[in-house]
């Protein structure tokens, strides 16, 4: 039973690690000025656009200020601003898929062995099941084979048992 209190307390404190860290998350996106969510509202990310480099951006940027023409052509100051930006969150991105990828891992990992410890259970209560006086176990084995959802493995769907011919 004190085992049980404690994977009670584990779970609980795991909820709340997790809502701490999700509402933390949601804090960075907030301090991140101009942060916008990807949205059919918003221009797709296509094109020679996406491969212009910062040298290439810095050059711009010099080339504006040699000429009145070049100047009226962009906003000199948000073209560097939005380059500052680009080089200031590039970290973070990479550290934010880095913990997406390990947490994405861990939550898998953690469904499998959760996984296999189920078939584990299952098998073993199949076997226990077997004699009369662990029957009350079969219960159990319908319950977890029912949450297995398993499918079968050429698509098909079980045959309809045949329909009862008509009273003559």
């Amino acid at each position: 039973m004190k085992q049980k209190e404690i994977a009670t307390a584990a779970v609980a404190d795991l909820s709340a690690l997790a809502q701490q860290l999700v509402t933390q998350i949601r804090s960075i996106c907030d301090q991140i000025p101009g942060f916008t969510l990807p949205h059919v509202s918003q221009p797709e990310l296509r094109g020679p656009a996406l491969a212009v480099t910062s040298t290439a951006i810095d050059a711009a940027v010099s080339a504006t200020l040699a000429h009145k023409a070049l100047a009226e052509a962009v906003d000199r100051d948000e073209l560097q601003a939005d380059e500052q930006f680009a080089r200031a969150f590039a970290d973070l991105r990479e550290e934010l898929k880095i913990a997406y990828t390990g947490i994405d891992y861990t939550i898998r990992l953690k469904r499998f062995n959760a996984g296999q410890g189920t078939l584990n259970v299952l098998n073993i209560a199949r076997r226990l099941a077997r004699k009369a006086e662990n029957a009350h176990l079969n219960a159990h084995v319908e319950a977890i084979e029912k949450g297995l959802h398993r499918r079968r493995r050429n698509g098909k769907t079980a045959e309809p048992p045949p329909a009862a011919p008509p009273a003559a």
